[in-house]
């Protein structure tokens, strides 16, 4: 029964060292990215500071920019300050909701959900300039 209840604490112990390691986020803050997601025809160059991320759509030259709040280390939120006047449209007073879900040496892969809707999108940036 002791034997048991040292290596049932042990698994735990072991396993909550395993599932609460924590993605590092900080390198991502700012930087020069990419954005291809094959599925949806998507092709982007971002460019982030502490402030505003500027996001280049590669076939049509479309600038968008958006004014970014980190909310935690691997969340952040963006508002759009300028861009087409369709997508002003689309994102006037909703704030698009960030979070970093994995990071890998070159990049992550994040979700994001757009205020007042309940659909989640997943996709991966890659970091281009270091």
């Amino acid at each position: 029964m002791k034997t048991t209840a040292i290596l049932f604490s042990t698994l735990i112990l072991i396993s909550g060292c395993i599932f609460s390691q924590k993605n590092d986020c900080s390198s991502f803050k700012t930087g020069k990215f990419e954005l291809i997601d094959e599925q949806h025809s998507l092709h982007y160059l971002v460019e982030r500071d502490d402030f505003i991320q500027t996001e280049t759509n590669v076939k049509t030259g479309q600038i968008s920019s958006f004014k970014i709040k980190w909310l935690n280390k691997c969340e952040y939120q963006l508002e759009m300050i300028s861009g087409s006047n369709q997508a002003m449209e689309f994102y006037k007073g909703k704030k698009l909701i960030v979070n970093i879900v994995e990071t890998y040496p070159d990049g992550y892969k994040f979700s994001t959900q757009l205020e007042g809707d309940e659909r989640i999108r997943y996709q991966t940036l890659r970091r281009v300039n270091k």
